[in-house]
Order: C-alpha cells, then structure tokens, then sequence
C-alpha cells in the first residue's frame, strides 16, 4: 500500500487487541434534555411562500427528517445543532461553558418542504451563515452575528447584548430571515429533481440530480449589500466545467463532496461526484476541468462482485488525510448487507505525479437501512434504523449504533473490519402487563412508565390524547400528567355508566393499556433516528485518546450522547486484590460468559423492564424480591439451560463476582479516606474572545454530566440485579453447577450484593424522580408566573437541579481536562457526594433542602419499611427526615412520632452535624463544611438542640398545639440538665426563647393557662411581666374575661394594668377596659372598686364629650352611655350594706379632661391601690353617696326624654329648667320622677295633668292615645281619651297625695291583731310603714320588701308591679291589697307625703279655668271623704257658691251623725270661713234685684243643719 510516512507511523502505534477493545471502551448511549421533547422553548418564525408553489408537486411529497451539526472554528466549545423536520427547521446553539439564553429558533416554511441533504455553515469573523434550499426551489441564505462579533447583518450595525449568555438567535426578527437579501426563487428548474447538494463558502454550492447531472452555482457574495442573487448558473461536465446552459440526460448524481485543495492554493475547489454508474468523478474548480474518472467496483460478503441493479442506497464520506491525500468511504446497501469500501486517495490533481488510487479496507454488516455515518479520527460511526428488522421485533431496539476503527495497517484482517455495537438505552416497553392488575395499582403503574422513566416526550403524550379523547385541548399552564388522569378518568367513568355491571377493574386496565399503546407508537415517531453529529474542539491525531469530542445521536424529537465508557469494572481490578484471596488472572471468554449471563438475565424482564421488581424492591427486602424473582425466572426449563450452559463456562465465577463487587464499594469511599473536597464558588466563565479563564459549565455540560451520572447508575443497578439473581440462581441450582461450591464465602459474596443492590436501587430512583420547583406565585408579576410556567414545562430531575445549583463543586479549574475524562471524575464524585459509606442521609437532606417532599416521603417510605440500604442502627436519623417530611404534608400527630424516635439517632455523626447548626438550619447542606464543635457535643445539648429543631419545624406550619408541647418538655429538659448545657449563657437564651415562644403560640391558640405558664417561665422578671401585661391586653382585647378573672395572676396585677389601660385609652376605643375592669371587681365581690370604675367612666364621658360634641358626636349617644354606666353604678352600691353605699373620688383627677393628665404611670397607679400608700399619701377625697348619683341619673334619664321631642334642649339646663321643659311637653312622668328625685314641689305637675284633661275634654280635641303624656298602658281598654286622662290623674292623685288622717288607713299592728283571729283572704286593707332596709328583694314578676311601723311590726310586701319611682328604703308608704298568710299581696304601693295638696292643686286649677267646668265626681268625692273643708275652700275662692253650699250641707250631716253618738268630729270644720261665706250670700241676696230662689233654699238649708248642729254641741 502507498501511504503517506506520517499516516505509516500512526499505523505501527497501533496494536489493537480486538476483543479487549471491544470491552475496554464501550459507546453507551446517553438520553439527553437539550433538543429533545419539549425541553428548548423555541423562538417560532413563520416563512411565507409563494402560492405558485403551494399545489406544486413538491409539496405532496412524504417529510424529509435530517438532522446534524456545526462545530465554531473560532469558539472551540460552541457549537450548533440543526433538525429538518418536514416543513420546519429547528436550529439551537449550545455552549459547554455556559447556558445560552433564547437559543433556539424554529424556521416554518408554508407550503413547502425542506429538501436539503445538509445544511449549510459558513463561518466568518463577523458571520455565521447558514443556507438551505426548499422542495419549491427557493434558496435561503440566512446572516447571523458571530458569537465574537457585534454585527448583525449586512448593512446594518449594531452593538451586542451586553449579556454574555445570550445566544446568536436571541435578537433575530422575521424581517432578518425573510426579506430580499436572504432569498432566491427557481434556483434551479421546477423539473429539476436534486438528489445531493454541497453548499461552500456562503457564495457556492452545487447541486446533483437524477437525470441532469451537476450544477455549480454562484451566488452573490453575502459581504457585500445588496439583493441576493445568482451570478452564475452552470453545469459540470467532463468537457467544460462552467457552461451558461442546462443539458438534458446526464448521469445520475449519487452523492457530492466538496474539499479544498491545498496543495495548490485556497481557491481551487475540488468536486467529488458520485454518480449511479459507480463512477467518482474529479473537478477542480480552479482549471475548470475534470482531474478524474474513477471506476468504483464493489465486492459482497461472499466475494461476488456487486452489480448497479443490486445497489439500493449508496453514499459517499471524504476525509484529508494531509496535504493532497484524502480518505474515501463509500457505504453500500443491497438487500440482506451492507458494504463500506475504504479508499485513499493521493495527488488526485496530479500536481505532484504521485497520484494513486487504492482500496484500503473492507468492512461488512448484515445491517441495512444506514440514517448516517460519520467519520471521526480513526473510526467510523454509523446509525442504522432497525424498525423494519427482526431485531426490532425481538428486542425493541429501533436504532442500531456501530462503529469500527479504521485504522489503516498492513496487518489488517478481517477481524479488524468488525464492527462493534453500543450499547443503546432501553427500548421501550411496547408489551402491557400480562395480567390484571388490581385496582388501585393500574393508574400508579401506567404512570410510572410515561411520566417517571423519561421515556416519553411531552408531544408524543399530548398527540396520543388528542387521538385518544375526542376535542382534547392542551393547557400548557397545566402538569400534562394531570390532564392526561383527568382524559382518562373521564372517558373510563362513561364507558363504565354506560355498561352497568361490567367489570370496571378491566375497563380500566383495557383503557390504560389502549392509550398507552398510542403513547408508544408515537413515541416510536420521536425516536426516530435522523443524523450524527460529532463537535470537536480541535483536530486529534488518531492516536489521541484524551479529547473533548463529543458524538451526538439525533433523532426526530430526542437527542443522545455516545459516550465512551470503560468497563474495567466487570474484570480489571487489580489494585484491589490485596483484599481477596483470588488472585487468579481472569480471561476475556470468562468476561464474555458473564456478560451473556447478565443478558440472559435481563432478557428474562421483557426487554430490560425492571419495572416488577423495581416495584417489589420498594415494598419488600431485597433478599425476599431476589428470591421471589429468582423463582419466576426458574419456573422456565428454557432459561435454566441456557444459564447452565453460559455460567458453566466461567472458570472462576466468584473471582469475576467479588472483584465486580469490590469495585463497586470501592465507589462509595473517598480516595485515602478524606472526605470530599468543597470548592470555592467559582466566577462566570468570561465571553468568548474576550479572554479571562473558563470552566466547564452551563446547561449543556450539567445536562451531559447528570445523563451521565443517571445511565451509570441505572446500568449498575441493573448488572447488580442480574449479578445477585446469578448468585441466587447458583443457589438453587447448586447440585447441577460444578465451577461454584455454596460455602461461607460464597454467602458472604451474596449478602454484599444484596446490600449493594439496597445502594443502587435507591441511587437508580433517586435518577428518575424529577424536581417540582417551589414558587410563591403571590409574590409575581403576570410576566413571571407565565415565565415560570413555561419553564416548568422543561421538567429536570433532581440530579441535573443539584447539579444546576452545585455547578462550580464539579468544573475543572480549566478546560485543559478533556470532558469525558472530568465527566467519569464527576460521576464518582456525586456518588460520593449523596450516597458517601453507602449512608443515603446526604441525598435525602438534599431533599429536604429543595423542600422536594413528595420524593423524600417515598424514599423514606422505601428506607423505614424495608430497611434496604440502612442499617437498622441508623434509621433513627430517617426517622428525624420523616418528621419534617410529614409536616409539610399536614399529617402532624405521625410526625411528632418521627421525630421523637429521631432522639436515638444523635449518637449518630449526621445528626450530630444537623444538631450544632443554628436552630433555623433543619439539615446539613451539601458543599457546606459543618465541623462538629466538640465542647458543644454532649448529649443534653445535642438533645435540646434535637428539640428546638423540631420545634421550629412545627413553627413553619403554625402548629401550635405541638409547639406548645415540645417548647414546656424544652424547658422542662433545660431545668433538668442546667450543669450539662454549656455555655451557661446559652441557658439563659434558651430559656426566653421557648418561653417567649410558648407564650405566642398559647396565646393563638387560646390556651391561656400555658400562656400564663409561659409568661412566668421568663427567666428575667421584666420579660415576665411584659408577658402578663400582653395576656392581659390579648384577653382583654379577644373578649376572653372569663380567662382573666379566673387566671392566679399576682395580687392586684391585673387591677393595676386594667387602670393604667383604661385611663390611658380614648373611651369610645374597643376594648372597653373599664367594663373589663368592672367585670373584673364584680368576680372578686369588689363592689364599690367596680361602681367607682364605672362612675369614672361616666364622668369621663360627661367631660371629655364637651370637647368632641361639634365634631358630629351623637349627643344622645353619651346620654346613654352615662344612663347606662349609672345605673350599673347604682346597682353594684346596692350589693353592699347601706352603710357602705358610696364612693370615694380623688378630686385631683376627676375634674381632668385632657388625655395627657390621663395616661398615669404604672407607679401611681400601683401606689393608688396599695393601702399603705392611701395611709401616707394625702389626697383630696369627696365622698358621694349613692342618693346622689341616683339624683344624677334620673336627671339624665329626664333629660333624654327631653331631647327625643325637644332636640335643641341645653346640655348645661338646670333640673328646675328640665322640670319647666318636661311640663311643658306634657312628659308627666318624667317630670314626677325627677320632682321627687330633687324634692321639687309636683303642684305644677298636677295642674298641667289637670290643664291636659279639661283640654281633652273638649270635643274638636283630635289627640293619639298613645301620645296624651301619661303612662296609660293599664287603661287602653277605655277608648275616650279624655276618660284615660283622669284616670290616669286619679291614680296618680291616689299615689303621691296620701294625707295621714286616711280614715281607712290601719298600722302593721293593728292589721295584723284585726287578722289574727279572723282573716279573709278577699278582703283588701290599706296599711301604712316605714320601708325597711335592705329587705328588697327583685322578682321575676315584681319586688319583695318588707314595711314596719313605730312599733317594729314587720310586714312582708310582694309587689306585681315594678319599684315605684318614688321607692326607696326608709321612705313612708302606704300599701293597699290583700293578706295572704304571712305575706301581704299589694296591688297599690302609695306615696305617704303627710299632705292633701296635689288634689287641692288640682281642683284650684280646675276651678280657675272657668266656670264652665267642673270637679269631677271622683275627686270631688275624694274632698268629701273627711277633707270637705278644703273642698268649701275652693268653691268659696273660685265663687262657686251653690257648690260651696252643697258641700257645706254634706259636711254638717256627717258632723250631725257623730254628735248623734256622741263621738268626736273626725274633721275639721272651718266656722270662721263659713260665717264669712254666709255672710257674703246673705249679701248677695239682699242685694240681688232678682231673686235666687235656688239660691236660697241652698242658704236655708244650710243655715238650719248649721243651726242644727250648733244646738247639739250646745246641749251637750
């Protein structure tokens, strides 16, 4: 072979064990988040095309799926990927040292489809220019900024972002991308078909076709302004490289490459055309003319040579080798293999007559259908589509991905042609649960698969809907897992109404199973695979091993990462065999055997669904599920062959077992036992170009290592599942397996791998679950929550979220470490960092940190109910995480449980470290040093320590019933360890903060007895009294004075701040500490003190109102204020003796209005209330008694009346000017009342009562009965208001006008002698006493009392009335009523005044009002009835002469009857007046000149009974 010296050499380096290499580096496929499902939030543009096109015949055609990528030259970790997706094209920038804001951009050409075989990149120092062609043959030509520039497009020039995140596309408008200079129509001619087009430079490209060969166009330069346009349009032909017209049937174009040649100059392009006859042409582009013609023959697997008919795809790569010599490889695809045919190529211009042309290599694959290859430093990568195959059937495995070294060597052989397979993700599981599953395990189960195993993207779940449910619309506001519950549960909930009696347990497994079916199938659409791209930082030398190449899988909706990864792991562990006594060398057939075991293993859970017993694991101990699945694999004679056969050809199994396992354990254990080393936060990389170090970092890079990091553990979990089925397998298999003996160290081996599955199970679930961010949306603007809910979109797991946030702890100082190298560091390093000595607790504090609670009660629930993974001495510390877990979760009464069982766990050094936090630190944040302080590690501080955290926990949530539990056992612990706790200053602490704390919560939680417990808890006596004083207020304030009363505080506390909060409070502000104060006093039988409170209040009232009264104060409202605040005055004096019924004010204070003079000290009210502070501090004391303030409480009862029917009443009127006005408006009771009150003479009264009657009298008079000015309501049932009047006056007259000569007026005594021997129960007596002291007695119908008379008879009196207003103890009454036993039943309590002139009063004004009217008939004979003197006065005075006779006639018969019997005249008889009358009538007769013949009969009669009268006084 004739190679180059520099190719020869790299080619002696090589000595490649195949069969190692093909163990030692592996391709895993790495599933990741960037361009894949819903993750980039693309910037959507709208390119309109010309309708010509829109029916063309393009447009029918099926969607073209291509995709790839471009590398910057001048920005080495930058790069661009690109997907063609029948009408759009989707473009997004990335950047391995930073996140790019708004990088991605979706281009949607209507009415058209994208028929480019690539996309063109040209990058200048100012540009990066991207070009495609359209199925309607238009070229596009779009002009970005270079990262590194600040120019946009051409013509136009503006200053970049600033920001260095922001991506080329983030500023990029519709009239960027669809205008005149970015867009050229008919590029080429509507009948011309493309099969291939190379684009170069921005200016060129050139275009093959089915039947009219090449064409070479070029366009108008992109630097320069101006339209876009095609300079020049010409074929390729053999004879004439540029020709001004198109020819018509020229050989089929196959495939185009286009390559500089350099060593002739820049300029001199050279095309490689690959035409359907197996021909590769050679043009240059320089000499215009055609270099060569090279006949391509094609060998099978089998030697035949291939023919065109049998060629069904062909494709062409071409890789520079150096200088003038160039790598050919021609993939091609006949019906049952493939063929890849490796030539070189050397001088093809002949420039230098060392041309030759040679076929190097010869790969074979029984694999068809090739999506793309790539060739990269020695090796060729291809992408095979497998879904029409058998092993897609079989496996499920829709993508194959192969590669093989190319390398070039004279020891060359077949075995080195081999290609090698990497391994590829899990496919998905298309095969449904094979039996039914229960009923509450059918939702769980479906959604684990679409929602947990990041398997299914967004759309291929929201297509399936809309195909699944009739008129589904898709809220992107809203979790798709909800509304694809809901679609279910409603369609499931039909279906089962409308078949009653179904089983409805497989209605719904049936439904799950159908949508997820669709689910799969369009999921199959997703993956499809559609290109490889390989981003390279720099050119590699093929025997470079260490670089920063990175080789991306992209498939229609989805992107992964082939990464190369060692598997020294399952064989290689050599510095480790000190610990074992197996040093045998392990061969690569044992390595091989086990690998076909793990397989067999995996085959036996449908394709590497793990699902059934990841589920057991979580509910069971691993050795059970082991067990429990081992015997299902058994239960197949097929399987139990096929393991004896492969584990029997292991010569060592358990070497190969325990060093696999030695490895793994290794991983949890830092490197010379030190612990992991915490980085300082490191700076923004600096932006390109601008210089500054840079650091492996942004999304991109967190999303590769977190993918990494998930597919690492997943694929461990699953060798360890298939490792201890192997062993348990070995087990039960025992007698029949000769290479392994079940002794002590084979068990050992078995318990390790149960407990290293316990390890990965939990790591492998911790992968899957995904981070819910936490968000206060009350505190966002419209903008953000709409920015938080498409970001919420792009759900990320909790790996890639903790290394999102933890970033700097995993960069590389500098970029020099190639990034697959740091990726495997930062694998081991996150190991370490969640899972460290196999203890869990870091990853689940994480947990708790990003306040993930639903994972975390998972985890925890795996943890506590199975114990995989912890040791049972340590799950007391799970037990703590529990707590916080399950009072996020509101289920309080199991965390208080928790965290009392997490108390054994501060013996353990997690807790430890959480304990000598702060109190507000619940747990121990990653990459935060927290050395243990040792002089604060006893177990009483870490104990107390333990419980504030608890408390603080239940504190968030605002549980106080369980703070207020945990902070009394706090200080309770405190006073029992005192000499334990140190600092002693921290005691002191401690102890006002939990007090203080208990103190707020009781008080919310209206526990008031552990309030005041609280409050005396205080270690310091002034925050102990602040504490009473605020559970004074909070009572008083809450209403709660029943607590108040009844609490023990200290004598006169509470008094002391009522007093101080009352005098300093506005008295029309709520609460009413006087009220509460009275309350107070009345609780304690503290009469007076609450009378005197309530006086005060009153006063206050009356003085403070005169400031406020313009400012729009009701006056009647403090009227009744103080009405209401004296009569409780009054009634609370009437609970003590009469002796002690009166009040004591300081006259220094009472007389102040102003607020200032109110708001006392706390010191002079003490010294008020302390006796011996009354004895030694002289005060100005008036006494008022309790006569007075019943004066002053009838005078503003009166007033009140008053101002209702006179508002502009004085508030300064006098009590005789409210007498004057009461009369005046005909208020008669009103006026009594406050007439006797003030011993007013009540004449005036009863002559303005007279006055109302004669009115009343009149006919024309229209008055209301209800508005005549008595209290009538017992004389309603008389309708003539005139007969209501004097009744009412009668009864009044009888009340207050009862003189001691009644003449059927009896004493106690003489009652009660009359009764003694005979008493009927009818007969009614009037009885006259004294009212007794402190004898009343109120009735639910009345009053009891109790009379006497001057000889201290007594009398029990029961009224049915209510106290007249005239009632009071020691006043003279007269009674009137019946004798019942002991107990005198009155209908009348009468006024005993001792005189007859209310009644005179009234008649004199009846008499004066005319002669017209007359007495009436009862109080006429009210005079007559021992009183007729009076009565003759009258009518004498007012010359009511008849009338005078008629009563002088009346009183002579009486006297006549008494001299008859010779008793005494019981009344008086006024002889002088009468001889004065008689004299006066005998005048007016004599001279009358008429005679009165009435008259005089009148004046004879009564001068004979006078005569009469006079003989028998005289004869006696």
């Amino acid at each position: 072979m004739n190679i180059d010296e520099p190719l020869q050499q790299q080619n002696e380096q090589q000595n490649v064990d195949t069969t190692l290499n093909n163990l030692n580096i592996k391709l895993c496929e790495i599933p990741l988040k960037s361009f894949s499902g819903n993750s980039p939030i693309y910037k959507e543009f709208t390119i309109p095309s010309s309708s010509y096109y829109s029916n063309s015949r393009e447009t029918q055609e099926e969607p073209y799926f291509k995709s790839g990528g471009y590398s910057y030259k001048q920005n080495k970790n930058r790069y661009i990927l690109w997907r063609i997706n029948g009408s759009s094209l989707e473009l997004s920038e990335y950047q391995l040292t930073q996140t790019l804001t708004e990088n991605s951009i979706r281009l949607n050409f209507q009415n058209t489809l994208i028929k480019s075989s690539e996309i063109g990149f040209f990058e200048t120092s100012q540009y990066l220019v991207v070009s495609l062609i359209t199925s309607n043959k238009t070229f596009y030509r779009f002009l970005f900024p270079h990262p590194n520039e600040n120019v946009l497009k051409v013509g136009i020039k503006r200053k970049n972002d600033s920001d260095s995140l922001k991506s080329i596309f983030s500023s990029i408008s519709l009239s960027d991308l669809d205008n005149s200079y970015s867009k050229i129509r008919n590029i080429v001619p509507d009948q011309f078909t493309i099969t291939s087009i190379r684009f170069w430079q921005g200016n060129y490209m050139a275009i093959g076709s089915t039947d009219s060969g090449t064409y070479w166009i070029e366009l108008s330069d992109f630097r320069c302004s101006g339209e876009l346009s095609c300079r020049q349009r010409s074929e390729v032909s053999k004879s004439s490289f540029f020709s001004s017209f198109f020819k018509s049937k020229h050989e089929q174009v196959i495939d185009l490459q286009i390559s500089n040649s350099q060593a002739l100059d820049a300029n001199n392009y050279l095309l490689f055309i690959l035409t359907g006859d197996c021909h590769l042409k050679i043009l240059s582009s320089r000499d215009r003319t055609q270099y060569r013609d090279l006949t391509l023959d094609f060998e099978s697997w089998k030697g035949h040579s291939v023919t065109l008919e049998q060629v069904r795809d062909c494709k062409m790569k071409v890789k520079t080798l150096g200088d003038n010599h160039y790598l050919f490889v021609f993939y091609i695809e006949l019906v049952d293999e493939s063929i890849f045919s490796f030539y070189t190529l050397n001088d093809p211009t002949g420039a230098s007559n060392d041309f030759s042309w040679q076929l190097e290599k010869l790969s074979f694959s029984k694999q068809v259908h090739l999506t793309d290859f790539q060739l990269h430093n020695n090796q060729l990568h291809t992408l095979w589509n497998n879904s029409e195959s058998e092993d897609f059937k079989e496996t499920g495995n829709q993508l194959s991905y192969k590669y093989l070294n190319w390398t070039l060597s004279d020891q060359d052989n077949m075995e080195m042609n081999q290609f090698y397979e990497a391994f590829m993700s899990p496919p998905l599981i298309r095969s449904l649960v094979a039996t039914p599953l229960e009923e509450e395990e059918i939702k769980d189960y479906f959604l684990e698969r679409l929602f947990q195993r990041s398997q299914f993207t967004g759309n291929s779940i929201v297509e399936a809907l809309r195909i699944y449910k009739t008129n589904f619309n898709y809220d992107p506001d809203l979790s798709l897992e909800v509304q694809t519950l809901d679609s279910l549960n409603d369609k499931i909930s039909n279906i089962i109404q409308s078949n009653p009696g179904s089983n409805a347990s497989a209605i719904r497994q049936g439904e799950w199973e159908e949508f997820y079916s669709l689910c799969v199938r369009n999921q199959l659409e997703e993956l499809q695979g559609t290109g490889i791209f390989i981003h390279t930082d720099q050119e590699v030398n093929s025997n470079t091993t260490n670089n920063n190449s990175l080789i991306f899988l992209i498939k229609k909706n989805e992107l992964s990462l082939m990464k190369p990864t060692s598997l020294e792991t399952l064989y290689q562990v050599d510095e480790f065999h000190s610990k074992t006594d197996l040093h045998k060398t392990i061969t690569s057939p044992d390595i091989l055997n086990m690998l076909d075991c793990i397989e067999l293993i995996a085959q036996g859970y449908n394709h590497s669904d793990f699902s059934p017993l990841e589920l057991e694991l979580s509910t069971e101990k691993v050795s059970e599920t082991i067990l429990n699945q081992c015997n299902l694999l058994l239960q197949s004679p097929d399987f139990i062959n096929r393991f004896q056969s492969s584990f029997g050809k292991i010569h060592e199994p358990l070497h190969i077992v325990e060093n696999i396992l030695i490895r793994l354990e290794a991983e949890f254990i830092p490197k010379n036992g030190s612990s992991i080393q915490i980085r300082k936060q490191m700076g923004n990389s600096s932006p390109p170009g601008q210089g500054g170090p840079e650091y492996w970092s942004g999304d991109t890079f967190i999303d590769i290592l977190s993918s990494s990091f998930e597919a690492n553990i997943k694929s461990k979990f699953q060798n360890l599942i298939a490792i201890t089925l192997i062993l348990q397998c070995c087990t039960s298999l025992q007698s029949t397996l000769i290479n392994v003996q079940i002794d002590q160290t084979f068990f050992h081996l078995y318990n390790q791998s149960l407990t290293l599955l316990s390890q990965y199970f939990l790591l492998n679930w911790s992968t899957t679950q995904i981070y819910h961010r936490v968000i206060d949306e009350s505190t966002l603007t419209l903008d953000e929550i709409n920015l938080n809910s498409q970001s919420q979109s792009q759900s990320e797991t909790i790996i890639y979220h903790l290394l999102k946030i933890h970033i700097s702890q995993f960069s590389s100082n500098s970029l020099e470490t190639p990034i697959h190298e740091l990726i495997n560091l930062n694998i081991s390093k996150l190991l370490l960092v969640l899972c460290s000595h196999k203890n869990l607790f870091p990853l689940a504090t994480f947990l708790v940190e990003q306040h993930q609670f639903t994972q975390l009660q998972h985890l925890l629930a795996m943890v506590l109910h199975t114990q995989n993974g912890v040791p049972s001495m340590e799950l007391a510390k799970y037990h703590y995480l529990h707590g916080i877990c399950q009072v996020n979760f509101g289920d309080y009464d199991q965390a208080y449980k928790s965290l009392l069982r997490g108390v054994e766990g501060l013996n353990q050094p997690d807790l430890i470290r959480i304990c000598s936090l702060s109190s507000e630190s619940l747990v121990e944040r990653l990459f935060t040093e927290h050395p243990i302080d040792q002089e604060n590690s006893s177990e009483s501080y870490l104990t107390l320590q333990y419980i504030l955290k608890s408390i603080k926990l239940f504190e968030q949530k605002q549980q106080n019933d369980y703070i207020i539990q945990l902070s009394i056992h706090a200080i309770d612990f405190i006073y029992e360890k005192i000499e334990d706790i140190k600092p002693k200053e921290l005691v002191q602490t401690r102890l006002e903060q939990l007090s203080s704390l208990l103190f707020k919560c009781a008080l919310e939680s209206g526990k008031y007895q552990y309030a005041f417990e609280a409050a005396n808890m205080n270690p310091t006596t002034t925050g102990s009294e602040e504490y009473l004083k605020k559970l004074v207020i909070h009572l008083s304030q809450n209403n709660k004075i029943q607590e108040l009363y009844t609490l023990p505080f200290k004598p006169y506390f509470v008094e002391r701040h009522l007093i101080t909060l009352s005098k300093s409070q506005d008295i029309y502000v709520k609460p009413d500490y006087y009220m509460i104060l009275y309350g107070f006093y009345i609780q304690r039988a503290n009469y007076q003190g609450a009378a005197s409170v309530l006086y005060e209040k009153a006063t206050r009232i009356l003085t403070e109102s005169h400031s406020v009264i313009n400012n729009h104060i009701d006056s009647d409202m403090v009227v009744s204020g103080r009405l209401e605040l004296l009569s409780l005055t009054i009634a609370s004096l009437k609970l003590l003796d009469p002796s002690n019924r009166y009040l004591q004010l300081d006259n220094s204070t009472s007389s102040s209005t102003s607020k200032e003079k109110r708001k006392l000290n706390s010191e002079f009210d003490q010294m008020s209330l302390n006796s011996d502070s009354k004895k030694s501090n002289y005060k100005a004391i008036r006494i008022i008694w309790i006569t007075e303030i019943q004066r002053e409480y009838i005078y503003l009862l009166s007033y009140r009346y008053l101002l209702q029917v006179d508002p502009k009443t004085s508030d300064t009127i006098t009590e005789g000017q409210l007498l004057e006005g009461l009369i005046q408006n005909s208020l008669y009771d009103r006026a009594l009342t406050l007439g006797i009150a003030f011993d007013f003479d009540l004449s005036a009264i009863f002559e303005s009562m007279a006055l109302k009657c004669l009115q009343l009298r009149q006919p024309s008079t229209l008055v209301n009965i209800n508005n005549i000015g008595f209290e009538c309501s017992d004389y309603l049932h008389l309708s003539d208001p005139s007969t209501i009047a004097w009744e009412v006056l009668k009864n009044y007259l009888e009340r207050y006008d009862q003189p001691e000569t009644d003449l059927d007026c009896l004493s106690i005594s003489k009652l009660l002698s009359l009764t003694k021997s005979n008493n009927t129960p009818d007969h009614r007596y009037k009885v006259y006493g004294i009212v007794s002291k402190g004898t009343l007695e109120d009735l639910n119908t009345g009053i009891k009392f109790q009379i006497h008379d001057e000889s201290n008879c007594l009398l029990t009196v029961i009224s049915m009335k209510k106290v007249p207003l005239f009632f009071e103890e020691g006043s003279k009454l007269v009674v009137e009523g019946t004798l019942d036993k002991n107990q005198f039943i009155a209908s009348k309590v009468l006024c005993k005044r001792g005189q007859s002139r209310y009644h005179e009063a009234v008649a004199d004004r009846i008499l004066s009002s005319g002669s017209a009217n007359s007495l009436p008939n009862w109080l006429a004979q009210w005079f007559l009835n021992g009183r007729a003197d009076v009565l003759f006065k009258l009518y004498f005075k007012h010359s009511r002469i008849l009338e005078a006779f008629g009563v002088l006639q009346d009183l002579f018969a009486t006297a006549k009857t008494y001299t008859s019997t010779n008793r005494p005249v019981p009344f008086n008889i006024p002889y002088n007046i009468i001889d004065q009358f008689l004299q006066e009538t005998q005048e007016i007769l004599q001279n009358s000149m008429s005679q009165d013949e009435k008259l005089k009969r009148s004046y004879n009669t009564t001068m004979d009974l006078i005569n009469s009268h006079l003989k028998s006084i005289i004869n006696k």
